[in-house]
């Protein structure tokens, strides 16, 4: 029994002897400070790139709406002016009772205007009727 319980002790301090292996635990190496930076400077570099695309974006949209709203605008004056014009044109010219002269004040001045819109405008066409 003796015998048997010197194997035991000894097989028991073989395998704590193993399992301590006497030195310092190996420590994997860390990462290189050097490609650490590498890949900051790299992920900086994206970042800024795609800040700088997003604010072009950004201002590409801007632009867009600012002409988009200046050609409402626009298309909204020239629909103001374009019924102020026809408007014009069709008020009417009062003549006295068989006599063939305009009446002075409105008229004339009605006329007036109509004779300025035709001719800012020589394609233009109006029908004269009696």
């Amino acid at each position: 029994m003796r015998l048997k319980y010197a194997m035991t002790l000894g097989m028991a301090a073989m395998v704590v002897a193993a399992a301590c292996g006497g030195g310092q635990p190996e420590v994997a190496p860390g990462p290189d400070p050097d490609s650490i930076a590498r890949e900051q400077a790299r992920l900086d570099s994206i970042a800024a790139e795609q800040a700088r695309r997003d604010s072009i974006a950004r201002a590409r949209q801007m632009e867009e709406e600012r002409v988009r709203r200046e050609r409402e605008a626009e298309a909204e004056r020239i629909a103001a002016m374009t019924r102020e014009v026809r408007d014009m044109l069709a008020a009417r010219i009062h003549f006295d009772y068989d006599r063939a002269d305009i009446r002075e004040g409105a008229d004339t001045e009605v006329l007036m205007q109509k004779l300025a819109i035709m001719q800012a405008n020589p394609g233009l066409s109006v029908q004269i009727v009696g």
